[in-house]
């Protein structure tokens, strides 16, 4: 799909706007404001807390933030709305009272006829990806920025009435559950369980914990509060009104198994190690002799040596190994399955770029922006400056443009001229990236009327 590099086409601005299905069913209508301007957490502006969550809490433990982030939610029309872009499932199933469950799947994308048969509670809907779409959640990631950038894996928002929960469970990644709206108990266990001990109601689509979980400990959420939960720990969230928005924030590492099998098929391809052949142990051959059919120990020495001799740790393979990592990680955040090239002519683009650099009157408003979804990391080797977006390789003259381009997901246009005036290579560094749409320009004043025009169709309706 080719677009313009200016006003980026966040799955159709124009269309994701929902109409108004009603979801919300016992809801005063809200001011559309997206930050609410609070006294920041510590944990998003100090860096000695920080250090001190990442080695007291990170992967250890689940851990309670009160006030962390109060945030205007997307209202449950908006996510419905999201839901016919974006993969999406509606969860069935009582979270609360003695009688828990059952718990069935529906995956989207839905229609209104799919609302409209929901029942009053106990269901929820679960929109994944969301920071791939919508600018204004995806900027909520930059306060996050005390992790890497490549462990992000997306933003899920899930919206639910009365008693809706996904179930007891557990995940394969660090989250932060952010409540937006509403309020959302949480029951948590301070004992991981592995993937041996895990048992799972049999014959469900969704992974429901057998039997439950002991909880440790239980918390009630409230507008702006997170619980931060490692991977494997057990967990379950019940909303307990109709008004329950939840954003999960993921962070999620490779598997080992997808490091190794991504790393040797790559290591056989730069190589050319498909015509290098084993070659035969002249002991085993001597062996062999007297008895054909057996495998001797000789054999299995070479090459099972022959192998790691491949992987061993010189200075070559180990270059390699840097930025095929680096790639590798970069391609995470699923930024990559849709490559947008820029429509506008050389001159259109040339002044705009002018304009920008240079902070022309008509361009003070301007707003460039990393493409939502896409995974930006730079590597040090040497001299040698290189970033990573969504697997390919783009070269820096040094890491203060690396660290620029990379750091955060949007920047004014003075940002830009300022560092300009000291680093001229930023100009072909920008034009590539744009071409490329891995950052587009928006005009923020543009964008919100777009972003916003639901506002007065009904898209937030109080229901009595």
């Amino acid at each position: 799909m080719r677009r313009s590099f200016f006003q980026h086409d966040f799955c159709s601005t124009h269309t994701f706007i929902s109409p108004p299905w009603g979801l919300q069913r016992n809801a005063s209508r809200s001011n559309r404001t997206i930050f609410c301007a609070l006294t920041p957490h510590p944990l998003l502006t100090s860096p000695k807390a920080q250090k001190a969550f990442l080695t007291d809490v990170w992967g250890q433990k689940p851990y309670l933030l009160r006030n962390l982030l109060p945030v205007q939610s997307l209202t449950p029309d908006e996510l419905a709305g999201l839901s016919l872009h974006l993969p999406s499932r509606i969860i069935r199933g009582r979270g609360d009272g003695e009688t828990q469950g059952p718990y069935t799947l529906e995956n989207g994308p839905f229609s209104e006829h799919s609302f409209a048969t929901l029942p009053d509670r106990d269901w929820t809907l679960l929109v994944d990806r969301v920071n791939q779409c919508v600018p204004q959640v995806a900027d909520l990631l930059d306060n996050f920025r005390f992790l890497p950038n490549w462990r992000l894996d997306d933003v899920m928002i899930s919206y639910a009435p009365m008693g809706g929960s996904v179930g007891p469970h557990v995940d394969n990644y660090d989250v932060f559950l952010l409540q937006t709206s509403g309020r959302r108990l949480w029951k948590t266990a301070y004992s991981p369980i592995n993937i041996h001990q895990e048992r799972l109601v049999p014959g469900l689509d969704v992974r429901i914990l057998q039997g439950g979980f002991k909880s440790d400990e239980q918390w009630v959420l409230e507008p702006g509060d997170a619980l931060y939960v490692p991977p494997r720990y057990p967990h379950h969230g019940i909303s307990m009104g109709d008004d329950c928005v939840t954003y999960s924030i993921g962070f999620r590492a490779p598997s080992v198994a997808s490091l190794l099998s991504g790393w040797i098929t790559e290591l056989v391809h730069q190589q050319g190690l498909w015509d290098h052949l084993l070659k035969d142990d002249l002991h085993a051959l001597l062996e062999s002799i007297s008895d054909p059919s057996r495998l001797s120990d000789a054999t299995i020495e070479k090459a099972y040596n022959t192998v790691l001799s491949k992987l061993r740790d010189d200075k070559g393979t180990k270059r390699l190994f840097r930025t095929w990592f680096a790639s590798h990680v970069s391609q995470l955040g699923g930024g990559a399955n849709e490559q947008d090239e820029a429509s506008a002519d050389e001159a259109e683009m040339e002044q705009m770029i002018l304009d920008i650099l240079d902070l022309n009157e008509n361009a003070s408003d301007f707003v460039v922006r990393q493409k939502e979804g896409s995974v930006f990391v730079y590597l040090v080797g040497g001299e040698k400056v290189c970033m990573y977006i969504d697997g390919e390789e783009w070269h820096a003259d040094n890491t203060q443009l690396a660290s620029f381009i990379c750091g955060r997901r949007s920047r004014s246009a003075a940002e830009y001229a300022r560092l300009y005036k000291s680093h001229p290579s930023l100009k072909p560094l920008l034009r590539n990236l744009l071409h490329a749409g891995l950052l587009y320009v928006d005009g923020s004043t543009l964008v919100d009327e777009l972003y916003y025009e639901g506002t007065d169709s009904g898209l937030e309706r109080s229901v009595d």
